[in-house]
């Protein structure tokens, strides 16, 4: 499973200049997690920039993951083991 940050989304969804080292993960999207503060975060970024139907299409795709909440184990990874 990986974990993809928004700033790696807003790479992706925007073709930006780090797009491509994003683009193995969303080619396997259903073996991604996603916590559902990257879900805010991404909404939140995507509406202010390109409105609420872009940003309403960018969560869609987050769903095609696993969508999880986000809790103190999975924020801290390896550090807190």
């Amino acid at each position: 499973m990986a974990l993809i940050d928004t700033c790696g989304w807003i790479e992706w969804l925007t073709n930006g200049t780090l797009c491509n080292k994003y683009e193995s993960y969303f080619n396997r999207i259903n073996a991604m997690i996603v916590p559902t503060s990257i879900q805010y975060e991404l909404y939140k970024w995507v509406a202010r920039h390109n409105g609420i139907q872009m940003a309403l299409e960018a969560i869609a795709l987050t769903e095609q993951a696993k969508v999880i909440p986000l809790s103190t184990s999975l924020a801290l990874g390896p550090v807190h083991k």
